[in-house]
């Protein structure tokens, strides 16, 4: 029986996806998931199709019996519940049930709850039969709990990396689930093997893996299994399971098997056979299902161990104990027992922590002192973006001695320890780490004076700062020197002497801008030399590479032309030459029939040696001249070999000759793009800046006019200013003349003394007149200048 579910294996193996999916669509069965799954998948469906045929007959009788007690029995709680959860659910979940259950998913929604209902009433009946009735793969499943089932596996979450999850919680979940699972006692190890490989495609996990999970499942010796061990591909693996069920089938023909000592489950023996009871009420193996003390509470669910309703009902989701790291060390080491609010915890010392990290269910049973609203946000080992809930600040003893400390809360699946001391304490206390133990002690006086110095040090140093910014020079002693400068002619003044007006500082303004204007135009004319030069040696490079290319091209066509002629020659040759070699080849073929002739007329010739001795010399002596003929022959027609092989390596060197040629050309044309393509950044290097020199330009001509236009609007103030001047000065000449006229008719008038007082005054305005010509004689000048 192995050897064929062994050939079937094999065959169904080497089916191709396209092929699985039709025969599982011809089962009804669902065509998801990876090729392991789908050839896992119709293993099963053919070993229950052949144990189905050969308990057809009895399983008959079974369903009548069970149709009879279904319709004599009335509903119980868990059929009514049943019936109010397919209500519930909609068309499209109770086509996925039916689906997962390898039903049929056609028909209306009353059809399809009513199948589903038969399929659900089908298994619950299955579940109250008795161990000896039950041979199904339920209950081979049931008689071993370590056996993974289909409710474990549907508990394991698909990893998705959402909600800061960690992927190393959910890979030992996952080998916590899959360390249960283990081979059945009725179980094939082929089919064995396809389980694996079924639950194992939920994940990409490696192929070495993969195959320890298989061989640490086989419940058997180390030393049987190191066939098993040594395997290095899964087809190995698989061709060593053949030899080794071979190898326990004869052990198990010649001794009795043995039951392990770690197995502690209950049987019972008739004969050689051995036969486990269950409960499938509660799953206890103390009973069976009719004896069952929890019958009245119903049935039990096996997701969350409650009683009342069944796993596919369950509303309740188990806890998954989620632990990032797991202290596993036997010599704890770096754990330390503290005291924190006259509580022991445990702590784990990590002085390359910067905070010191608390549990949320330690931090409750502290007492939940009042936190602060302080949430700091960090990465670590195999968590990332995980963020504090709050801090408390506390004190702590270990080995006797006190410390303060600030603790952030986390929460219980970052944290493997209650606490977690970080680099803070060593602050406040020696830590020292030997033979893999951890100890404090007291920081010494003198280290807590230096420190303490230190620290005022610090604080002083502010004030120190202020005093020194702030001192100021007093004078307190006059020693009554005083210093003078005196200006030489020999010795330069660094500054003019007066100030220069408001013209000159424009005009020397005007004259720096036409400076720094010829400057950027000298700048502008070389580099527009510099650009033109440049272009000017690129467009001759380029002149000149095109001159040699077309000389190297002129040169190598010279040279194709010449291996050409010579090409054509040596075919020449070589047909003359072959010409010449059939005409000896025929030649020689000629004296080898003439040899032949010869050869067998020397019997006649042998025959008459006595008779004619003469003609005999004569005829050996034509034999040794054939001879050397054929000879010189066979000489010429090796030549003419060697010949034909020289011919042949001129015509590989022609091809050489060839593809140097084609190379060379495409290096020619490779160098010409390039010379383009430089020539064209040049064009571009020169366009921009040219477009910069004009920007300046045009900067410089607005500031020119701006200027321009103030020394206009400055020339036209002073031409006011002038205009006025003249103005008050007509006016004041014609007073002086009112007044020259009235003062020479005071002097007609009145004589002596008074004559003088009118002299003095006739002083006073010529003084004035004079001080007014000078006005506008310097009026004049600055406006020449």
């Amino acid at each position: 029986m192995t050897n064929c579910e062994e050939e079937q294996f094999s065959s169904e193996e080497n089916l191709t996806m396209k092929e699985l999916k039709n025969k599982l669509a011809q089962m009804n069965l669902p065509i998801s998931g990876a090729r392991s799954v789908l050839v896992a998948r119709l293993n099963r469906a053919c070993s229950a199709g052949q144990s189905n045929l050969k308990e057809q007959a009895s399983s008959e009788t079974k369903t009548k019996t069970k149709l009879k007690l279904s319709e004599t029995k009335p509903k119980t709680k868990r059929d009514r519940d049943v019936g109010e959860y397919l209500e519930r659910l909609r068309t499209k979940e109770l086509r996925e049930r039916l689906a997962s259950m390898g039903l049929e998913t056609k028909g209306r929604k009353a059809e399809l709850r009513e199948q589903l209902q038969a399929a659900l009433e089908e298994d619950a009946s299955s579940e109250e039969e008795t161990d000896y009735e039950s041979e199904t793969e339920g209950d081979k499943e049931g008689e071993n709990l370590d056996i993974l089932d289909l409710e474990d596996l549907d508990t394991l979450e698909v990893f998705t990396g959402e909600n800061n999850a960690n992927i190393n919680q959910w890979f030992k979940a996952f080998e916590e689930t899959t360390s249960r699972d283990e081979k059945g006692d009725d179980e094939g190890y082929t089919a064995y093997m396809y389980r694996i490989l079924g639950i194992a495609s939920h994940m990409d996990m490696e192929e070495a893996a993969k195959m320890r999970y298989i061989v640490e499942g086989i419940r058997d010796k180390e030393v049987n299994k190191a066939i098993l061990y040594e395997d290095k591909s899964m087809k190995e693996l698989k061709e060593n399971l053949i030899i080794y069920e071979e190898q326990k089938s004869r052990i198990a023909e010649s001794s009795v098997r043995q039951v392990r000592a770690e197995d502690n489950r209950k049987y019972r023996q008739s004969g050689s056979v051995v036969k486990y009871r269950r409960c499938h009420n509660c799953g206890d193996r103390e009973h069976v299902n009719a004896d069952c003390p929890n019958k009245s509470r119903g049935p039990k669910c096996f997701k969350c161990r409650e009683f009342g309703h069944i796993s596919t009902n369950c509303a309740n989701i188990l806890k998954v104990k989620t632990r990032c790291d797991e202290w596993r060390n036997e010599n704890k080491r770096g754990v330390k027992q503290i005291k924190v609010m006259n509580t022991n915890v445990v702590a784990k010392i990590d002085t390359g922590s910067d905070l010191n990290l608390v549990r949320m269910s330690t931090y409750l049973r502290l007492g939940a002192p009042q936190l602060e609203k302080r949430i700091i946000r960090f990465d670590s080992i195999g968590a990332v973006n995980v963020h504090t809930m709050g801090r408390f600040k506390t004190d702590i003893m270990i080995d006797g001695l006190k410390a303060t400390l600030d603790f952030d809360v986390v929460p219980d699946n970052f944290l493997g320890h209650d606490v977690l001391l970080g680099i803070e304490l060593t602050e406040q206390m020696e830590v020292r780490v030997k033979h893999k133990q951890v100890k404090f002690k007291q920081i010494k006086k003198e280290q807590r004076e230096n420190q303490c110095a230190n620290e005022d040090n610090r604080k002083t140093r502010n004030d120190i700062k202020n005093l020194i910014s702030g001192y100021t020079v007093t004078k307190t002693k006059d020693t009554g020197v005083r210093m003078k400068i005196i200006l030489e002619d020999d010795a330069p003044v660094n500054q003019n002497p007066r100030r220069l007006s408001a013209e000159q500082r424009k005009q020397e303004t005007l004259k720096e801008k036409q400076q720094e204007i010829e400057i950027l135009r000298k700048e502008r004319d070389l580099e527009r030399e510099r650009i033109t030069k440049a272009a000017n040696q690129a467009e001759q490079w380029l002149i000149s590479v095109v001159k040699k290319y077309e000389q190297y091209r002129e040169k190598m066509q010279k040279t194709v032309t010449d291996a050409e002629v010579a090409f054509s020659k040596l075919l020449e040759e070589k047909n003359a030459l072959a010409l010449q070699l059939e005409e000896e080849n025929r030649k020689c073929k000629d004296l080898l029939f003439r040899f032949e002739e010869e050869s067998g007329n020397n019997g006649d010739i042998q025959k008459e040696r006595s008779e004619q001795c003469v003609i005999n010399t004569v005829n050996e002596n034509k034999i040794k001249d054939h001879e050397k003929q054929l000879l010189e022959e066979r000489e010429r027609v090796g030549q003419l070999e060697h010949d034909n092989i020289k011919l042949f390596e001129t015509e590989e060197e022609l091809t050489r000759l060839h593809n140097e040629v084609s190379n060379a050309t495409a290096q020619g044309t490779q160098q010409l793009e390039d010379l383009q393509s430089r020539n064209k950044t040049l064009g571009e290097k020169n366009q921009q800046q040219s477009a910069v020199h004009k920007e300046s330009e045009k900067g410089l001509w607005t500031e020119i006019e701006r200027a321009t236009k103030d020394l206009k609007k400055k020339n036209k103030l002073i031409e006011d200013m002038k205009k006025q001047f003249e103005h008050s000065t007509n006016t004041f000449k014609e007073q002086l003349q009112k007044a020259g006229e009235t003062i020479e008719n005071l002097k007609r008038k009145i004589p002596g003394t008074a004559m003088r007082h009118v002299d003095a005054l006739s002083r006073n305005t010529v003084e004035v007149l004079l001080v007014q010509e000078g006005r506008s004689g310097l009026i004049d000048r600055v406006q020449k200048a």
